[in-house]
């Protein structure tokens, strides 16, 4: 009746989602393919609800030593309300992951989870412990992943892409 085809009218505009997919940073080669700067994913512990985690003791007490915090400030952390979501930690190494993986695993409650984050790595050591082999010819990205200087920053537009943007349809009921 006159009641669905309304309905039917309004269900595209009420069932559009957009979304949209960060675009990986390039690689940047030598001539021979060894690579000088790549986009890697490391992990970073956050919280992510606005109620306290369950047990909030019991999670200090694993994550700590995982983090390398003192656990009085991760416990008044992770008793926060006030924040819907909020960092724990900053971006792990890949050595740390694995412990912070098994005390999250340990710990066993809810609230807390390691997230993703892009993160550009240069492989090639430089002379000066803590440098990248010609860090001044390359460059960097800096915390927005803006590239600055060298190759990253004047090949910034190239080297960023595109961040896919797409347009999801979802019927009436909800599904895709």
């Amino acid at each position: 009746g006159p009641e669905r085809d309304r309905l039917l009218e309004v269900a595209p505009a009420r069932g559009e989602v957009i979304r949209r997919e960060a675009a990986i940073r390039g690689t940047i080669t030598d001539r021979n393919g060894t690579i000088l700067a790549v986009t890697v994913t490391r992990y970073r512990l956050v919280k992510d609800r606005i109620l306290p985690v369950a047990d909030a003791a019991a999670a200090a007490d694993a994550l700590a030593p995982a983090l390398g915090v003192a656990r009085p400030a991760l416990l008044e952390k992770l008793g926060r309300t006030d924040q819907v979501y909020l960092a724990l930690s900053a971006v792990l190494s890949e050595s740390a992951e694995d412990a912070v993986r098994a005390a999250v695993k340990a710990a066993g409650v809810g609230g807390i989870r390691l997230e993703s984050v892009a993160v550009r790595y240069y492989p090639q050591g430089g002379g000066i412990p803590g440098t990248s082999l010609a860090s001044t010819l390359l460059g960097f990205v800096n915390g927005e992943g803006i590239g600055q200087y060298g190759v990253e920053g004047s090949y910034d537009a190239q080297l960023a892409g595109s961040d896919l943007v797409y347009t999801e349809l979802r019927s009436a009921a909800g599904g895709s």
